[in-house]
């Protein structure tokens, strides 16, 4: 079991949630490579209490991620 399966087990349990403000940059999926947009802080709700803070930072990755099917990549994330 990988770590991505290990924090979706974790977060469908049933749990209080909690809210992290987190900035970070991110490319298209057009152009991968290509880090054009910085985003200084976005609030990122309703993650799981459960999840390990190790594993927050790919857990708030995935979640970006799937909700926003335009982005490629990211990186520097950071829990503020």
């Amino acid at each position: 079991m990988n770590v991505a399966n290990i924090v979706n087990v974790v977060a469908n349990a049933d749990c209080r949630k909690m809210n992290y403000q987190v900035s970070y940059e991110h490319s298209l999926k057009s152009a991968p490579n290509d880090f054009i947009v910085h985003v200084p802080s976005q609030l990122i709700e309703n993650v799981p209490d459960n999840i390990p803070f190790a594993l927050v930072a790919e857990f708030v990755t995935n979640l970006i991620l799937s909700r926003s099917p335009q982005i490629g990549k990211i990186r520097e994330m950071r829990i503020l």
